[in-house]
């Protein structure tokens, strides 16, 4: 039923929406002077207000009151990913975009969302200290990880995969599971490295050593890093990176926005983009043992997807990670991605608010 926003957490709304502002802010500075300059940063406001309506509108629901569809909603979202493979739309070497005529619909984005509502009602009815239960619980993250991995995209297909370690951390799962996890890695890495996409590979190469190809696979680590330590303390100003406005940095209001903003507002504006990322992080880390063990589980699900895509895409705006395509959350331009996060706080939203009325934890004894 609908509830009202009493008890609601608006530390973590207030940080969401000014880091979406950073983001559209900084869509615009990299547009600046070209034709239809503001396009692009009006369509992210309007995702923006969509996603803010979505947030709202959630948050008036029990959390609870998706765990009988959550099977349901996980398999239309992977019928999505197969459908792309069918009629999606191409760009960049990638098949990832349903095209709806108003915007472009990325399924892998969703997807997230679902695989993390599925995997917080599977891991609370099952019991974790058996095999079986973790292996199907595995399989449940790799079959949309799998669809995307094919589409070619590597970086959404780790997510799954971080969402799912990270949310097994919480379970009784035996802690023998996780040295036989890292060793199967291991030897299945030379395989997985093996089907990777030639470009893929040639991140992997450049990101060791950039100046193996400096006008190849490494020119986006190079561009980038100048830009991030261009920027100084204070940054070259707004709208005013060469990096970027010269076409030097590519993907500049997508993959590599975080070091369109630390050329042009410096390590101020860096570390503010840390902070307000850190405020979500923590606001959805509180709560985590305060509500159901399902509520818990969706925290944690959540705060490894903004987490890890965060760390990643700055880790490789700065060199310290290869090249992998996966966005800033709430700052680098997309209406999917932006949406879907935005209806993942608003679950959070639902799951705080809950917690602060004193729910009472219902975590089954499985034996």
């Amino acid at each position: 039923m609908p509830r009202s926003l009493h008890h609601f957490d608006w530390i973590l709304i207030l940080a969401t929406i000014l880091l979406t502002c950073l983001g559209i802010l900084m869509i615009l500075s990299t547009t600046l002077g070209e034709a239809g300059s503001y396009d692009l940063a009006i369509r992210q406001g309007i995702f923006a207000l969509i996603g803010l309506g979505l947030l709202f509108t959630i948050n008036r629901f029990d959390y609870q009151i998706w765990r009988p569809f959550s099977f349901i909603l996980y398999l239309i979202s992977v019928a999505l990913l197969v459908f792309v493979f069918a009629y999606g739309v191409a760009a960049k070497g990638s098949v990832r975009w349903i095209d709806l005529g108003i915007f472009r619909f990325q399924p892998s984005e969703l997807v997230k969302i679902t695989t993390i509502i599925l995997l917080a009602d599977y891991l609370t009815t099952h019991n974790m200290k058996k095999f079986a239960h973790i292996a199907l619980s595995g399989i449940l993250a790799a079959i949309p990880a799998a669809f995307i991995f094919l589409q070619p995209d590597l970086g959404s297909a780790m997510v799954l995969i971080a969402i799912w370690l990270g949310m097994i951390l919480l379970t009784e799962v035996p802690k023998k599971f996780f040295l036989a996890t890292g060793l199967v890695i291991l030897v299945a890495l030379p395989f997985v490295i093996n089907l990777l996409q030639p470009y893929q590979r040639n991140r992997l190469i450049s990101f060791l050593d950039p100046s193996v190809d400096p006008l190849g696979a490494g020119y986006n680590v190079i561009q980038s890093t100048v830009a991030v330590g261009s920027g100084g303390v204070f940054g070259l100003g707004f709208g005013r990176g060469t990096q970027s406005h010269l076409n030097f940095l590519p993907e500049h209001h997508t993959d590599f926005i975080f070091a369109t903003l630390a050329e042009e507002l410096g390590l101020v504006g860096a570390l503010l983009l840390l902070t307000l990322l850190t405020t979500i992080l923590f606001r959805l880390l509180r709560r985590i043992g305060h509500v159901s063990f399902f509520g818990s589980l969706t925290l944690v699900g959540l705060f490894v997807l903004v987490a890890f895509q965060a760390a990643i895409n700055i880790g490789m705006n700065v060199g310290l990670a290869p090249v992998t395509g996966i966005t800033l959350p709430f700052v680098s331009y997309g209406g999917t991605s932006l949406i879907t996060l935005m209806i993942g706080i608003g679950l959070a939203e639902s799951i705080i608010r809950t917690s602060r009325k004193g729910e009472i934890d219902d975590t089954p004894d499985l034996g």
